[in-house]
């Protein structure tokens, strides 16, 4: 409600993709380039279409041979450590709203409660501590099995194009590249599944909790 600019729909849903809260403000990166924090944000954005580079999350075609091609938006937000500004963050997110039904499992399992109050209570009574950890770029390690095409636009086109010299044959007339995406990218159906999937390969989880 203290958002003051106008956010079209699809901006919101694709900002919520991100941090499923639209108070986290996020920022399009329309909004971001044209702002003090420009060469921040730049950086940002090379950042991310680096670890899509790294990780193999797509790779360019000259048309979509005739599939539904979605499209896609990057948003950058800033970060803090200890309250202090820290750097900005960008998401490069696949719009997900626009798919048809997909031919994979789409639903994600969450861990039960039962079990997070079992785990705490053993810490609690042996006396030890409990750590979490964070897998940098997770969904993209995972693979997806339908067919995705996905539109990147001019802007982001660009910066990849800068960052690998094999995406400039397939630029689109307008400056935009379509994409067959491989990886779980964020926004997509089938993300949070693949992952899930993915982590199976290296777990052997309890028949009671999936995620146990």
């Amino acid at each position: 409600e203290n958002i003051q600019k106008q956010v079209n729909f699809e901006d919101i849903y694709l900002a919520t993709m991100y941090e499923r809260n639209i108070e986290s403000y996020n920022v399009s990166m329309k909004d971001a380039l044209s702002g003090e924090h420009k060469d921040l944000c730049i950086e940002a954005i090379r950042s991310e279409l680096l670890n899509m580079i790294k990780y193999k999350v797509f790779e360019p075609v000259m048309n979509s041979s005739g599939n539904k091609v979605l499209p896609s938006k990057t948003f950058l937000k800033e970060k803090f450590r200890d309250d202090k500004f820290w750097k900005w963050k960008a998401r490069l997110v696949c719009g997900g709203h626009r798919q048809f039904a997909v031919d994979e499992e789409t639903s994600s399992p969450t861990i039960h409660n039962h079990s997070v109050m079992l785990i705490a209570g053993m810490a609690t009574y042996e006396k030890t501590n409990l750590n979490t950890a964070d897998v940098p770029a997770a969904y993209l390690n995972a693979y997806i099995d339908s067919p995705t095409y996905m539109m990147l636009g001019s802007e982001e086109s660009k910066v990849l194009c800068e960052l690998d010299e094999i995406y400039i044959k397939y630029l689109q007339s307008n400056g935009t590249l379509i994409l067959k995406v491989v990886k779980a990218l964020y926004g997509l159906k089938q993300s949070a599944f693949a992952w899930y999937k993915y982590c199976l390969l290296y777990t052997s989880p309890s028949p009671r909790d999936g995620l146990l």
